[in-house]
């Protein structure tokens, strides 16, 4: 919401500077797609030490100030120029809100079964894969800044693919071989 009505680089930068490759399409930066994945080191002539400092001059332009960035591929130096624009109602929804929309809906839903169905094996097996791809959306959201919670989105990420299994496992009901074998699953 901070950035709501403000201007914006055009582009979305990861903590460590580098050019997210995510946009939406009427952006300017996003329709080319030739600055995804590249390194911004400097701007108007100032070196970038955090993708912070670039948001901050943003901050301070007037909407449709064209700003020369020098990017890094590797050993490839790209020069390119990209005028500030507006953050508006549209970008939010569109870039935001399928974050948010499905981080609530599928956090609530796991809470929902944990609550409903009790401790039973279904709503755990249910519930934790559930809950990690909640908070792997939510978290989501902070990628392009302020980047408070970038450590616990990457941490979600991480137990995604062993919590898809965990799912598969245990709905809709528990996986045969984890009923018979109660045991060697405690010991894994």
């Amino acid at each position: 919401m901070q950035w709501l009505g403000k201007p914006f680089a055009g582009f979305l930068l990861l903590e460590n500077r580098v050019v997210a490759s995510a946009g939406l399409a009427h952006w300017p930066a996003a329709q080319r797609g030739e600055i995804y994945q590249l390194r911004v080191d400097r701007f108007d002539g100032r070196e970038v030490e955090t993708a912070s400092d670039l948001a901050d001059h943003v901050a301070r332009l007037p909407i449709g100030t064209p700003i020369r960035y020098v990017m890094q591929d590797g050993p490839r130096e790209h020069v390119v120029e990209i005028a500030t624009r507006r953050f508006g109602w549209l970008d939010l929804g569109l870039l935001f809100g399928a974050y948010l929309f499905c981080g609530l809906g599928i956090g609530g839903l796991a809470l929902s079964i944990r609550y409903l169905r009790g401790g039973d094996a279904t709503a755990n097996g249910t519930f934790i894969p559930l809950w990690i791809v909640g908070m792997y959306s939510l978290t989501a959201m902070d990628l392009y800044g302020p980047y408070h919670f970038f450590r616990l989105h990457a941490l979600c990420e991480s137990f995604l693919f062993a919590a898809m299994i965990h799912l598969a496992m245990a709905f809709p009901e528990p996986f045969d071989w984890l009923v018979k074998n109660p045991r060697r699953i405690r010991a894994l």
